[in-house]
Parts: C-alpha cells; structure tokens; sequence
C-alpha cells in the first residue's frame, strides 16, 4: 500500500472531462456549452482551445449540479491560431466551459477541452510571445516598451507618430502638425463610406515603368471598412503601390484612415522626386497624407484608435525649429471622438528656444474609433516651422 501511495504521489493524476469535449467548428455568432460536471475531487483543471477564429472562452462554476447557478465566470479571450489554455483553482464543485466565435466567420477548426487533476502552475520560455491574460510566471526583467515593439506582447503595439509643418503662418491659423498645409482633412469619420485610395505624385519622375529617377514603389498602411488596422494574424493591414507618375493610381484598397505610407524603392535619386498624394478616389477632398519630395514617407500626427482596441497615450513633444526670429505658439492636441464630437485638449506652449515635452503617468486614454492630430492654434511670428511627435499604445479589448 505505501508504494502505491508513493507512485502517485510522484505521479499525479490527470482526467479528461469527457463533457467538456468538442472538435465541432462553430459557425459565426455561435456559442458551445460544455455539459456541467463535478470537479471537487481535484485540486485543479485545466481549459485549453485552438481555432482560427476570434473568439471567448469563458471557465463557469456552480455550487449546483446543473450549473444552473453560475457563481464565477472567468473570462478568457480567444485569439485566431493561438493555443489558448489556463489553469484554474478550483473553487466550487460543478464546471463547465463556454466558447464563442464572435467573429463575422465561420471557424474552420475548433479543438478544445477540460483536463482535471494534480496540476503545477502553467510556466514559459524566456523570450515567448505573452497574452494579456496567460497563466505565466515571468522571472526576467523585462522592459515593456521594447517587448511591445518586438512583438512579444500579445495584444498589445506601439505606434510612434512624428509630424511637422514647416509654413505656419499668424493668417492661416489654425494649422495642423501633417505634411501638408492648413487643417488636416483626412478624417471622414468611423460612419463614413469607405471609398478606394489612390496615389498620385507631382512628378513624372516618380514612375516605376518609365524608371524613373524618383521613387518606383510605396507601402501603404491602412484601416479597412470595418476601421480596423490588423489582420487575424496581428499584423498590420498594408498595400504595395507601383507609381505612375502624375497619373492616378488606384492602389484597389478600400480604407477609412491611411496612416502612414513610405517609399519601397527608387530609381537614381533614392527617394521621392515630387510631392506624393495619397487620398480617396472619389471625394478627392479627403488627403490622408502627403510625402514631401525627397522625404519618403510621411510626417504626421494623425492617428486613430482602431475598433476593437483602447489607446493609451504615453508622452508627446513639439518643436520649433526657425530661429529668423524669437517665435512662440500654442498648440493643442485635436481630438475627434466616434459620435463627432470635437475637442481641444491639453493645450501647451511651444518656442524655438524651449521644447515642450509632457510624459502622462498611465497614458492619457482613448475608446476605439477616436482619432486625433497635434493642432496649432496661435503664432507669434509667421513661416513658423514645427514639429511634434508622440507613442500611442493600444491595448486590443
């Protein structure tokens, strides 16, 4: 009898829950209950789930034996592809599990399940990929910043935005802080209808077919129709461009926002050789940005939470870079929120003797579909150039 106590006390026991089972796809919108059953004689289970569909998996416990009393639900997000599993304590008799796919499509796969037993807590490797809500203990330092950007924060990115204006005038106030002139008008809104981006430069010589001395080929990041900046894998949504020169070309893309776009390759000049302009197709009047020639990408402030995420801004700073004169100006950061309310936040002073630069303990928070622009509002001096830049986390809900 000892040495029976004593093999399974070395090795502890493990039990499928055999009604908390299933390999059956859900369509989009559908739900899977597990059966409820008892989980009092172990000190543990763990819940585990694969799909290739967003989705919830939520771990339910009752003191009744239909589990018609859910007492605790404990949440999980479920990511697409993303081997999902958790140990959890067990805190009343009855469990069971609930999946959701609340995404728009159909999975394709779903395997997922309940083991109970003697279980050790849930550990991983050093420089591994975590969710926000894994079962991890974490015994590096770590600096969040640089995981973030690295990718190894599930869930979680860092989008640094730099912009300027090099001719803001006392008689064309108020200007934004973008590549191109006067008030930014590259936010249609998240009600909009979306429309396809095309591009267009100011010279011929941006033309991959004529090969040109300018630049051949752009990427261009965008939001979809549904506002959103990602694809099911997390990374972000993005189009290749071939130039034609001052023609139009229609990148096949409809978009929202465009929020950043760079040039890919060049002929002999390395860059761009005109001004780039990148907008809808049809209301021309909506420029999400312009690359000013021999730049290569854009510079600006215009950013927007995206659906489905929270933004957290970080710290932000401004410039003046003219030194003609002594100059001072007011800037303020211009907020839009999903209904269409607009707002003048945080306003702050800005000279070409004394930058401004403000660090926001926590972050200064945005719901999703909230876009914004760093705006300034009052100069002293015209042919003020300034420039202002900042991080924005965002944070997938």
């Amino acid at each position: 009898m000892v040495r029976v106590f004593l093999i399974l006390m070395l090795f502890p026991f493990v039990v499928m829950g055999q009604g908390n089972r299933t390999s059956t796809a859900l369509n989009a919108g559908e739900q899977w209950l597990g059966d409820c059953e008892r989980v009092d004689n172990v000190p543990a289970i763990v819940v585990y789930a694969k799909t290739d569909q967003d989705g919830a998996l939520y771990a339910q416990f009752s003191h009744n034996d239909d589990c018609e009393n859910v007492d605790s639900n404990i949440p999980f997000t479920l990511e697409a592809n993303q081997n999902e599993f958790h140990r959890i304590t067990v805190t009343r008799p009855y469990f069971r599990m609930m999946i959701l796919n609340n995404s728009a499509s159909n999975q394709t796969y779903l395997r997922a399940g309940l083991l109970k037993g003697d279980f050790q807590n849930v550990t991983t490797f050093g420089n591994s990929t975590v969710s926000q809500d894994a079962d991890t203990v974490l015994t590096r330092g770590t600096d969040f910043d640089l995981q973030v950007a690295q990718g190894k924060r599930r869930g979680i990115y860092l989008i640094n935005r730099f912009g300027q204006n090099t001719d803001i005038d006392t008689n064309s106030l108020p200007e934004d802080l973008w590549g191109g002139s006067g008030v930014y008008a590259g936010f249609p809104g998240v009600t909009a209808t979306a429309e396809n981006v095309e591009v267009l430069s100011s010279s011929d010589q941006d033309d991959s077919v004529a090969d040109g001395t300018g630049a051949h080929t752009m990427r261009i990041w965008y939001f979809d129709t549904d506002f959103k900046m990602f694809d099911a894998n997390g990374d972000h949504l993005y189009t290749d461009v071939i130039l034609d020169g001052q023609s139009v070309v229609d990148t096949g893309v409809s978009a929202l926002f465009v929020w950043r776009a760079a040039v890919l390759t060049a002929g002999s000049g390395n860059t761009n050789a005109g001004v780039i302009t990148i907008r809808w197709a049809t209301t021309e009047s909506v420029i999400f940005q312009t690359v000013a020639a021999g730049i290569g990408q854009t510079r600006n402030t215009a950013m927007c939470v995206p659906d489905g995420f929270k933004g957290y801004l970080k710290n932000y700073d401004a410039s003046m870079f003219d030194t003609s004169v002594a100059n001072e100006a007011e800037v303020n950061l211009r907020i839009y929120a999903e209904s269409g309310a607009i707002s003048a936040v945080r306003p702050f002073a800005v000279s070409n003797s004394n930058p401004y630069v403000a660090n926001i303990y926590g972050g200064l928070e945005f719901p999703e579909k909230t876009c914004g622009i760093m705006r300034v509002s009052a100069v002293d001096n015209s042919n003020a150039s300034i420039a202002g830049q900042y991080q924005l986390i965002l944070v997938k809900q």
